[in-house]
Parts: structure tokens; C-alpha cells; sequence
């Protein structure tokens, strides 16, 4: 079928390589994010309808120098959740991760705003590629953790939906992966499925013969 609309989104304005663009759709609007802006648009329309400054909505959390973020839409709850980076992985200035919830459907108006240290006991590690999804009890973000010497592991984050949504406690649930890197949670629809399923490449294409590995998170 043809597109229903079609609109320019965020122009990229050169100083930020890569500009690490993503978007979500929800009930009445269109988020894009980048590395340098957010847009929020009409989605029967595609007008803008504005454009949020990044250090204005995580200015909550304290932090500064973010980049690499990622959006989903969450239909069984009506909410947008934003996740991204920030920090630098030096003693000084340690790796985070960010997250913004928005507090309704309605991504003009008020966002929770929450915080993680990504490597409390080692804080020159680098932290990057956040990756964001969700099921009907989680919210899961996962990132790959660069230390300054060893081997590179997976990062997992999980928090109970319903308090993100409420605005309540940021305390997330981690778990440390040493054996995947690039893992991705998957954005789960069926307002029925508490799991969360999760995926990352197994051995590229090995001998013509590619696998991934899947992985889920359960319980309480």
C-alpha cells in the first residue's frame, strides 16, 4: 500500500557523525530521535509539532554528554520510553544510562525521568550501543560494556513496568552477560506476554551457516 503520509524529518546538521537517527509511532504522534535533537510530529498530519533539546528533558538526571538513543512505543500502556547514553567512562566522569518515560500518550507533556550507573566498581569502562525493549511486566535496556582492558560483555537492566510507568523507583535489576556482545530485547506486543526475549549473533556466518543466540528474561 502506498504511505499514508510523508514528511521530512530531522535534518542532520554534520556535526555529529554518526547521527544515530530512530523513531516510534504511537496513537496520535511520531517521535525521531538523534544525536542532536528530538522531534516530536503530528502523525496524521506529519506537521512538527516540536523540537525537544536533550540536555532540557534529562536535565533531571544531572548528567551531560549524551548520545546514542533509541525510542519505542509501548501500545499495550500508551506510553513512549527513550532511552540513551551519557557520560564519558572515566573515573571523573563514569558511563550512564538514562531513560525517559513519558507520563501519558501524549509525548508533549510530563516524562519520569530516571538514571543508572552502568559500572559502579569500574568506572573508567566505556559504555555503548543501548539497545531498549519491553513485555507486558518489563522494561529492558542492554549495553556493552568496554573496559579498559579485558574482554568486552553485555550489560542487562531490567525494571517492573508498572513502577516506570507510575513514576516510582528507578531501582533496576542487572545482570551481567560475559559471553554475548550487541544483545537486543525485543519489543513485545501481546499485552498477554511477560517475557522478555532477547537476541544476538552467535558466530556471524561461519562456514555459510549463521546462528543467534536467543536468550529471555523471567520470573520476578
Amino acid at each position: 500500500p502506498a504511505t499514508s503520509q510523508n514528511f521530512q524529518g530531522i535534518l542532520d546538521n554534520g556535526t555529529l557523525i554518526p547521527p544515530d537517527i530512530n523513531g516510534a509511532v504511537g496513537t496520535s504522534y511520531t517521535i525521531e530521535t538523534t544525536n542532536q535533537q528530538f522531534n516530536i510530529y503530528n502523525k496524521s498530519s506529519g506537521s512538527l509539532n516540536s523540537t525537544v533539546s536533550i540536555t532540557t528533558l534529562f536535565a533531571p538526571s544531572g548528567l551531560s554528554g549524551y548520545y546514542d538513543p533509541h525510542v519505542i512505543y509501548d501500545p499495550t500502556a500508551d506510553r513512549f520510553v527513550i532511552c540513551i547514553d551519557a557520560g564519558g567512562g572515566t573515573a571523573s566522569n563514569p558511563s550512564y544510562f538514562a531513560l525517559a518515560v513519558s507520563a501519558s500518550g501524549d509525548p508533549t507533556g510530563s516524562w519520569y525521568i530516571y538514571k543508572v550507573e552502568c559500572t559502579p566498581s569500574a568506572t573508567s569502562d566505556f559504555m555503548d550501543y543501548p539497545m531498549l525493549g519491553f513485555s507486558s511486566s518489563w522494561i529492558v535496556m542492554t549495553g556493552n560494556d568496554f573496559p579498559s582492558s579485558g574482554s568486552n560483555t553485555t550489560h542487562i537492566y531490567v525494571w517492573p513496568k508498572s513502577t516506570l510507568y507510575a513514576g516510582g523507583a528507578g531501582t533496576a535489576t542487572t545482570f551481567v552477560d560475559a559471553t554475548n556482545i550487541l544483545v537486543s530485547p525485543a519489543s513485545t506486543y501481546d499485552a498477554g506476554v511477560s517475557t522478555v526475549y532477547m537476541v544476538s549473533d552467535y558466530n556471524g556466518n561461519s562456514g555459510g551457516n549463521g546462528y543467534v543466540n536467543i536468550g529471555t528474561i523471567t520470573g520476578t
